[in-house]
């Protein structure tokens, strides 16, 4: 396991890394949000509906919060639903938490004056046996932590619903991790089957930072610190966090003079084929088929320079049980996966299903930023209900319409200073028609680009 560093700054802690990009409220304010790419580096500055004196983010079971003072001095922790289009972070849920002093133990854990406090069900939860440097988790719907007692090592668990109902088992240790779990700060990540644990004193020293590994189904405890590689660059760590297959630490370079805080991956092996095996389900006979999930599929194929450039298609499916804002689904296949640095490039997205009352979204506007001394070329897609319609060009009303068919496709071409909006009609007969002869290209230039506003 080797320690990555990133080329992202954030601050010591109160951050989070969700789908591959870092968030961090601005000198701790909680009516903004920074949200950095970790691919490419570009940077958005999205507005937040929380208001107060700090705040810090993260992420728990795929989902951003955050923590924060309001006015009133009062603790509360906010569910955020963030929109990269419209760059916005709503609160679709908000909490006030009754503490003082609140360190975190694990994505949905918090240590709350010597209480557990679970951010899944809003509840506190009060174990016997432990004190705030006891690693807690939460692993297949039930509170885990790890305590020592007579000199010996027991993992205890009880599910949330039922704290009486707990169970504890004497874990086996394979190195002398007890001291290890006397460190101050310990902070706990489940991939899988097994469980993580960063330990660090509190001045955050590189040297004394420990990392422990857990197998859940073994109940065997190790210490992996040995198989850490690259950490002499690294001076301090202060936090952790974790994001897919891989582990984020706030940690200062050494070279820089611990100066900065920056961001470091920490890559995790994946899971055993024993694991997976393990996992899968029994087949069974006359087992009724599942309905198909709700979804929509998007398509989008990007072009960049010359017809002889290579070209990227995606196809990915969304569900809609719920309503979502397809602005962020959108924009993510350009933000996550391109760069574009060429004069002329072009798009063509199809959308199915256009006429879903959840996602009734429209191509509306073009806009063009600069990014280390290069132009980066963006398309972006907004909700309809969310712009007003004499903002949009007369073609980009027609596909906001409920009447809109199917496989209706865009094009936008990016030449110089026009913008050329080409309309795919759909397959219909309309469409058998227009298949003899080419479709009419409408060009709008900039200036009447803004003569529709």
């Amino acid at each position: 396991m080797r320690f990555l560093k990133l080329n992202a700054h954030c601050p010591a802690s109160g951050f989070a890394v969700h789908d591959d990009c870092l968030y961090y409220c601005p000198d701790g304010n909680p009516s903004q949000i920074i949200a950095c790419n970790l691919s490419n580096g570009a940077t958005k500055l999205l507005q937040s509906e929380c208001a107060g004196l700090t705040a810090s983010v993260l992420s728990a079971e795929d989902q951003l919060y955050m923590r924060y003072s309001d006015y009133s001095e009062r603790r509360m922790i906010a569910k955020l639903d963030v929109c990269l289009g419209p760059r916005r972070a709503l609160i679709s849920a908000n909490h006030q938490l009754k503490c003082g002093k609140m360190q975190q133990l694990s994505p949905s854990l918090f240590d709350i004056n010597s209480q557990t406090y679970c951010l899944q069900n809003n509840k506190s939860y009060s174990i016997p046996d432990i004190d705030e440097r006891s690693p807690r988790f939460i692993y297949k719907g039930q509170i885990c932590c790890i305590t020592q007692k007579c000199g010996k090592v027991f993992f205890n668990s009880f599910p949330l619903d039922n704290q009486s109902n707990m169970k504890s088992v004497e874990v086996k240790v394979f190195a002398d991790v007890k001291d290890a779990l006397l460190s101050p700060h310990n902070q706990t990540h489940v991939f899988n089957h097994t469980a993580y644990i960063s330990l660090w004193a509190d001045d955050g020293t590189a040297a004394s930072f420990r990392l422990l590994k857990m197998q859940l189904r073994e109940e065997t405890l190790e210490d992996v610190t040995y198989m850490l590689e690259n950490t002499e660059d690294l001076d301090r760590i202060f936090c952790a966090v974790q994001d897919s297959q891989s582990l984020y630490y706030s940690a200062t370079n050494r070279k820089a003079n611990g100066a900065t805080y920056t961001l470091w991956r920490l890559a995790i092996p994946p899971t055993s084929a024993t694991d997976v095996k393990q996992d899968m389900p029994e087949p069974q006979l006359h087992q009724k088929p599942r309905s198909k999930p709700d979804v929509i599929t998007i398509e989008a194929t990007l072009k960049v320079g010359s017809e002889e450039s290579p070209k990227l298609h995606k196809v990915i499916e969304v569900d809609q049980s719920s309503r979502t804002f397809l602005s962020s689904v959108i924009e993510e296949i350009f933000y996550k996966d391109t760069n574009w640095h060429e004069s002329e490039c072009s798009a063509l997205i199809e959308k199915k299903n256009v006429g879903s009352k959840n996602y009734e979204s429209v191509l509306t506007d073009y806009r063009a930023t600069v990014c280390e001394e290069s132009t980066e070329y963006k398309i972006t897609f907004y909700d309809a209900s969310t712009i007003s319609r004499r903002f949009l060009p007369k073609a980009a009303m027609h596909l906001s319409s409920r009447n809109t068919r199917t496989n209706v496709g865009f094009a936008f071409q990016i030449a110089g200073k026009g913008l050329s909006v080409h309309k795919d009609i759909s397959e219909t007969s309309e469409a058998e028609e227009m298949k003899e002869r080419e479709p009419p290209m409408k060009t709008y230039t900039r200036r009447m680009f803004k003569s529709m506003k």
